[in-house]
């Protein structure tokens, strides 16, 4: 079918004619329909204007309202490149029309006959412009330490600016001497272990249900924090509403509560702010329907980040599972898949109670080698490539432990960003004096928990039960 451009560009050359302009108006675009005047007799005009105007006029209309219609939907050709453009380019002022077409009507690329998507790319004079605005030169708190008693110091400056960065500050002046409360419901028996269901008023009006399982035993039990991602937090305590989803929990590892509480820790698996719950949801579309990003909306409007929100619950479900009967408060883990592990990252580099941190497929720099950015929108900092790149927030969780796991076939992450990322935080635990403390693992599937990978190493870290 023709498409819209094509309708618009549908033109008419009849020879000896003048007109009468008319406009026709249709989704912003205005196409002049003429009412001919042909070189006539005087006494024929006015009746041969008559059959034009009611007639011939208005089937012209009728026909191109049907040709923009029928291409409605239909695929964009590039547009026209003008004499504007090609002047332009010819002066340095703009890229070559060629280029800067393709870059105006790039679309999502298809598909290739292995199923995977070819990569798309941005034109030359956008990449010029991302390169510029992202200068390494522009981050301040890079760590560019050198031995463990530079990179502390480097730490003690570093850690400051990020919480200020999340939003963090404000939160903390904001709700001084506010004291989280909780409600628990009665523990379930399951086997081996209790399992109930809570809810955290972790600052007022805002309540974030959360699931509690506790290892039999008498302690003293490490601790487990895994705040989820883009989906249910329930699947981490391996609840679920439908067979698929019970099917999906069990092939991706995703029952990581309960792998924990197995291994002899209290596990919590709160869910996190924005993700589904206790967030500002999307209630006119406004924001894509997302509500997590509607969340950010009112939260950057605020001073605050959805992930600096998120960092300071992950704190509050801190002080309560370490202030438990039985805890190991040297013994704690944060762990979480996609957004959860991004979160993870963050408590870890802001929370030095944080011993392991384990993000799981989402570990990786904030641009892509290609200049995209693959992070949802929620999981974003202002400002942060000001302040350093992923493996400078990876770097103040060192001395302590940090493992990532991802993906091979995660289409969310390319693995040359995911390398890039770990062997820049190699160097940045090295220097910490713990090269031995930071590892990456990656598994032969997709967006997904690895518990062969994971597991071992914490247990190594942390101890077995």
């Amino acid at each position: 079918m023709p498409s819209t451009r094509k309708a618009a560009m549908i033109t008419m050359n009849i020879s000896h004619m003048t007109a009468y302009p008319d406009r026709l108006s249709y989704n912003g675009r205005h196409y002049d329909i003429s009412v001919p005047r042909m070189w006539m007799k005087p006494e024929r005009r006015e009746t041969e204007v008559k059959l034009y105007t009611h007639i011939v006029w208005p089937a012209m209309c009728s026909c191109l309202l049907l040709a923009i219609v029928l291409g409605c939907g239909s695929e964009t050709p590039p547009p026209r490149i003008t004499e504007q453009a090609k002047s332009m380019a010819a002066n340095g002022i703009m890229d070559e029309p060629a280029v800067t077409a393709a870059a105006v009507t790039e679309a999502a690329a298809p598909a290739s006959e292995s199923g995977e998507a070819a990569k798309r790319s941005y034109s030359p004079k956008v990449k010029r412009y991302l390169e510029q605005i992202y200068d390494v030169s522009h981050r301040e708190f890079a760590c560019t330490a050198t031995n463990a008693a530079a990179h502390a110091e480097w730490r003690s400056e570093a850690r400051p600016v990020l919480r200020r960065l999340l939003g963090l500050d404000h939160m903390q002046e904001e709700l001084a001497g506010w004291t989280p409360m909780v409600e628990l419901s009665k523990a379930k028996s399951m086997d081996g272990y209790t399992r109930a269901r809570g809810k955290m008023l972790v600052e007022p009006n805002v309540t974030v249900p959360f699931w509690v399982l506790r290892p039999q035993g008498s302690g003293p039990f490490p601790v487990a924090v895994m705040p989820h991602g883009h989906d249910p937090h329930g699947w981490y305590a391996n609840i679920y509403d439908t067979e698929e989803d019970r099917s999906r929990i069990a092939s991706e590892d995703r029952d990581v509560a309960v792998q924990a509480v197995r291994r002899g820790y209290i596990a919590i698996a709160p869910a996190t702010r924005g993700l589904g719950c206790a967030g500002v949801p999307d209630i006119d579309g406004r924001h894509g329907k997302r509500d997590c990003r509607s969340q950010m909306v009112h939260c950057l409007l605020a001073g605050r980040t959805p992930l600096g929100e998120r960092v300071w619950d992950m704190e509050r479900f801190l002080d309560w599972g370490l202030a438990l009967p039985n805890v190991d408060s040297e013994r704690v883990l944060m762990l979480g898949n996609s957004g959860g592990g991004v979160v993870a990252v963050f408590a870890a580099a802001c929370d030095e109670r944080i011993t392991v941190a384990v993000p799981s497929c989402s570990f990786s720099s904030f641009i892509r080698n290609d200049g995209t950015v693959q992070f949802c929108d929620c999981n974003l900092v202002p400002s942060i490539l000001r302040f350093g790149d992923a493996h400078d927030i990876a770097g103040l969780i060192a001395p302590r432990w940090l493992l990532a796991v991802h993906g091979e076939k995660d289409g969310m992450f390319y693995m040359e960003d995911i390398e890039g990322a770990a062997a820049r935080t190699r160097a940045v635990f090295a220097a910490a004096g713990v090269p031995t403390h930071f590892e990456l693992r990656v598994g032969p599937h997709g967006h997904r928990f690895y518990k062969e990978l994971m597991w071992p190493f914490i247990d190594v870290t942390l101890g077995s039960r």
